[in-house]
């Protein structure tokens, strides 16, 4: 007999022996596999503990009447969880009910659940969402800190996160949006106060005054006591810890001065929490470290937590056998794991309910959304400890905490000259300014969180070195500390950068920009791809793919030589490949495939299949051409249509009239450059021909051209051709914009 007929007997013993309930809950028992890592044992026996608990009716009416729960631990090890679970004695982890991971391995634990299509879940500091989890995302911790950080318009140089084994780099920073961040250093907290000492040193070269501890209580206090030795507490110093330690911020070596925001989560039930620890002490034998108990906690909850979706399950009669049973030999091919299915399901729509580290609410998700973070304003000596609110991420900041003052955090109002330059600063006639400066400036005072007063500079200079070794107007303001900020077209010197930091250059450095404006038609058509075919084709395209995924299957399904008719007969030779079975959606899914040249694993085997997907492959690969011929054809054309880009484009093409105003940078730019080529070509002819001394030198200098391309000559010649009148002046360019903006469609 072969070994999968041999398997399919002992499936139909079972069925024998188990009646009804083949797989799932075996009388009144559900059956749990707990899946640990070695570190990971306080976990498992907090899971244990709860367990115990739902057993006893504590709290009551999660489990249906009646019922208990059996839970079986199984460490991870070196062997896949697979073959754990097939081990000879195990088989009754075949059929179990549900599965707690504890393990840092969820991708293998989760594939096992599907295969068996067992409910999971998870009390997992991770960043993953695509598991279900009763541990709410570690980004939450630096969130509460951001909401307090981003009370007030604060201009940093800089936030230091220290962090230590208790939490993870990558994990403690929220990834929506780090503008709040004007650069963040991440550091580990060493071990000894020398090397923290050392670490401060640093910060206060980076020039830091914000700094945000992730850390137990201990390490915490050792950088904040540091962190005094250094002279880093008060003023414009600000400090926030957050830990995962239930436990009291605690630092005897703090001096006066000290003072900072304590961040941390609290037990809502705090004598279920002191009976987990204990229960947990008692089967581990080791007390649980502080850093260890709100992971912990959120185990025993992950165990409540599955108790109820299970119980939810039960209620609406969907807790039913399960539609998949891992095979240990032979082939293998899972089908929709119903059960696992209906269990996210309800575990989505879980009423909120309390439990020992507060409320769990998954809110729609896949992870428990609910964290509160109790705020305390901690101030040394004594200390003095004033608890201020809370935070939570669907309420934010709650309590006092909203209301109260943060005037000690370093809120500057920057002083910022400017003067009249249109059109980067334009004053208007109530005395307010406008303009591409004063724009760019309200956007980084957005961005860099500060504020700003406008102080004219009358003399509208914006500044020389005086033969004194003084600077006047804008810059001798801001040598003088008079000003923080200039804006305006201001030329990037080095005896300015001597004085004063520039930004990154906004203006070409010739102060010339080409302003055109522009075509109706050249907006963006967002879907221009779609229109290398017409909508009729691409109607028929769909139509002739689903067309052929149904024929697939139907074929699939009726041929005697598909593969899963063979399978059904029992007419796979010794060694043949693995097949497919070709569903409705594996059909449709090939055929997209074959149609996009993605190509799969898995062929037909009947010719019948063969010589239909011959056929789609020939015309997949006539339309493939077809739009990528016609997808081209369209871009091109496109691009022979665009305007001018570049000065050089400009120059080269006589169709689109262009010229300058007279008396301007603009104007002395280009009279400058069509003199330097004049220059050089009286040069060439003065200094280069009729001076030669050897015949290899007059060789070297006649040409029938001269070498040198006159752009800027020719340029100038039909700006000054081109102008109405020739080089029209200043005030009768700035007049005819103001009656006819069209007129300088293509002025610079």
């Amino acid at each position: 007999m072969s070994p999968k007929k041999q398997h399919f007997n002992f499936l139909l013993l079972l069925l024998l022996v188990m009646g009804q309930q083949s797989f799932g809950m075996i009388g009144n028992t559900y059956y749990f596999l707990a899946v640990y890592d070695a570190q990971n044992r306080d976990l498992l026996a907090a899971a244990q503990k709860a367990i115990a608990d739902l057993n006893a009716g504590t709290p009551s009416a999660v489990l249906p009447a009646g019922k208990t729960i059996n839970v079986t631990a199984v460490q991870s090890g070196s062997e896949s969880l697979f073959q754990t679970v097939c081990k000879t004695g195990n088989e009754h982890l075949l059929w179990i009910d549900g599965i707690l991971d504890f393990t840092a391995r969820p991708s293998c634990v989760e594939d096992l659940a599907r295969n068996l299509d067992a409910p999971i879940i998870r009390a997992s500091m991770e960043l993953t969402n695509d598991v279900p989890n009763v541990h709410p995302s570690p980004r939450n911790y630096m969130r509460a800190v951001a909401a307090l950080l981003l009370r007030d318009n604060a201009t940093r140089d800089g936030i230091m996160v220290l962090y230590d084994a208790s939490f993870d780099a990558g994990s403690i920073l929220p990834y929506e949006d780090y503008s709040w961040y004007p650069p963040i250093y991440l550091r580990k907290i060493p071990t000894t106060a020398v090397e923290v000492a050392t670490l401060l040193d640093e910060a206060k070269t980076l020039r830091i005054a914000d700094f945000v501890v992730a850390s137990s209580v201990s390490n915490a206090a050792m950088v904040v006591q540091q962190a005094g030795v250094k002279s880093l507490m008060g003023g414009i110093y600000h400090w926030f810890v957050v830990t995962k330690d239930l436990q009291d911020f605690s630092c005897s070596g703090c001096g006066a001065g000290s003072s900072l925001f304590f961040f941390r989560q609290t037990a809502a039930d705090a004598t279920r929490a002191t009976a987990v620890f204990t229960a947990v002490q008692s089967a581990t034998g080791v007390a649980v470290a502080e850093s260890r108990k709100v992971d912990v906690l959120f185990a025993y909850e992950a165990a409540e937590t599955m108790g109820r979706v299970i119980k939810a399950q039960t209620d609406a009669g969907s807790f039913g056998n399960a539609t998949n049973w891992l095979v240990c030999s032979g082939a293998y091919s899972p089908s929709t794991p119903v059960r696992y299915n209906d269990y996210t399901a309800k575990l989505k729509a879980l009423p909120s309910f309390s439990s020992v580290m507060g409320n769990v609410a998954f809110a729609s998700t896949l992870r428990n959304t609910d964290t509160t973070f109790k705020i305390a304003q901690i101030v040394y000596p004594g200390p003095t400890v004033n608890n201020i609110g809370t935070w939570t991420k669907a309420a934010g900041l709650a309590g006092s905490v909203s209301t109260i003052s943060l005037s000690y955090m370093t809120i500057r109002n920057l002083i910022v000259r400017l003067t009249h330059d249109p059109p980067f600063v334009i004053k208007k006639t109530d005395g307010t300014f406008e303009g591409y400066s004063i724009d760019m400036l309200k956007n980084l005072a957005t961005n860099m969180n500060f504020n700003y007063t406008l102080v004219e500079q009358t003399d509208g200079i914006y500044g020389t070195l005086q033969s004194d070794g003084t600077w006047n107007g804008m810059m001798g303001a801001l040598a003088s500390g008079v000003a923080d900020m200039a804006i305006g077209p201001i030329t990037v010197t080095a005896q300015r950068e001597q004085i004063a930091d520039f930004t990154v250059p906004i203006y070409d450095y010739v102060s010339l920009q080409i302003l055109l404006l522009q075509p109706t038609s050249s907006k963006g058509d967002q879907t221009f791809f779609l229109k290398a075919f017409t909508w009729d084709v691409w109607v028929s395209i769909i139509a002739i793919i689903t067309f052929t995924g149904f024929l697939i299957f139907f074929v699939d399904k009726v041929s005697p030589f598909s593969f899963q008719n063979r399978y059904r007969n029992d007419q796979i030779r010794e060694g043949e490949a693995e097949g497919k079975v070709f569903t409705v959606k594996e059909s449709l899914w090939y055929v997209l495939g074959a149609y996009t040249q993605a190509g799969e694993s898995f062929d037909p085997r009947s010719m019948s299949c063969r010589t239909i997907i011959v056929g789609f492959w020939l015309f997949g690969y006539l339309m493939m051409s077809l739009y990528t011929a016609n997808l081209a054809a369209q871009l091109t054309v496109d691009k022979l249509s665009q305007p001018p880009q570049s000065f050089d484009e400009l120059t080269t093409q006589v169709a689109m009239k262009y010229t300058v105003i007279k008396d301007t940078a603009s104007y002395e730019h280009f009279m400058r450059m069509k003199d330097a080529e004049a220059n050089l070509y009286n040069y060439w002819l003065t200094s280069g021909i009729g001076t030669e001394e050897t015949v290899d030198q007059l060789a070297s200098l006649v040409t029938w051209k001269y070498p040198v391309i006159e752009r800027y000559t020719t340029v100038w010649n039909r700006m000054t051709k081109w102008a109405s009148p020739p080089a029209q002046s200043r005030r009768s360019t700035e007049s005819e914009k103001r009656t006819s903006p069209s007129s300088w469609r293509a002025r610079w």
